[in-house]
């Protein structure tokens, strides 16, 4: 399946006024509070403190389709009950029962999901990440995968530009966009080349639904006595896919957020040798 020429890129969510967001989450949920903007890349988040609780509204791209959205809660809700332990954006129903919720905006009918909020700080704003932070974002990347493995959910026809089996067409088709053409270059070598190596076992791979995102943009962390941020919760299901990507490589995301920054990479201890580097032409989301 290629690239849609219709789909592709996304556009973002035109923004929602507060007061709007909050007309919203009052008719649609039957929540008030205070409402703030929290930002995005294709949707639209907004920070609800309400009286009984922290929550996040979150405006869906009209790209993603509601039986997706309902995927998502489902899936979060399959990693509620596998990993209690684990902090998670769970879905709260709206005013008649569905936990995705229709509204118009200027003629335009948009969804809308209420979240419960994560607390927690990022681990994006860590400058090192010890060996023992390392290790709990390599398990809680592993827990997760485990625990979706049993998870199902309806297939979509629809382009998945995170599922990892298309990965080499979504770089393809953005590497020429890229201003530094050295840099989109060494990108797309890498990728040609893992695309080679994998292809050929492609069919043998199991495939099972994953959260393709486990970054440092949508790990929570708590800092116990130490000083050291230790993952706690995950953020963002957004990019969970149905019928995901190879549960053999469940995400790429943490070793490289591990491995990206500066020069040197900023999680690595000082005396480590430099790394090449490059962000994602798309980016990560945050909450």
């Amino acid at each position: 399946m290629g690239l849609p020429s219709t789909d592709w890129p996304v556009r973002p969510v035109a923004p929602i006024d507060e007061a709007g967001a909050s007309a919203v989450l009052a008719t649609r949920f039957g929540v008030r509070g205070t409402v703030r903007d929290l930002g995005s890349q294709q949707d639209r988040n907004y920070g609800v403190r309400g009286e009984a609780g922290e929550y996040v509204l979150k405006v869906a791209n009209p790209a993603t389709r509601t039986a997706e959205l309902r995927s998502q809660c489902d899936a979060v809700e399959h990693l509620a009950r596998a990993l209690p332990g684990v902090r998670l954006p769970r879905a709260r129903s709206g005013a008649d029962g569905d936990v995705v919720q229709p509204f118009p905006v200027d003629g335009a009918a948009l969804s809308c999901r209420l979240l419960d909020f994560v607390p927690g700080e990022p681990i994006m704003d860590s400058r090192y990440l010890a060996p023992a932070v390392v290790t709990r974002l390599g398990e809680l990347a592993g827990q997760i995968a485990a625990a979706l493995a049993d998870f199902t959910a309806p297939e979509t026809d629809r382009f998945r530009p995170w599922d990892l089996r298309n990965a080499l067409e979504v770089i393809e088709t953005l590497a020429p966009h890229w201003p530094d053409r050295a840099r989109a270059d060494r990108v797309l070598r890498a990728a040609r080349t893992a695309h080679a190596l994998v292809e050929p076992h492609a069919k043998d791979l199991p495939v099972q639904f994953v959260h393709g995102d486990i970054t440092d943009n949508n790990v929570v962390c708590e800092t116990p006595r130490d000083g050291r941020r230790m993952p706690v919760g995950v953020i963002d299901s957004a990019t969970s896919a149905p019928a995901g990507p190879w549960r053999n490589w469940p995400s790429p995301a943490p070793p490289s957020c591990i491995t990206t920054g500066q020069d040197p990479p900023p999680y690595c201890p000082p005396s480590a040798p430099s790394t090449p580097y490059a962000r994602s032409p798309t980016g990560s989301r945050r909450r």
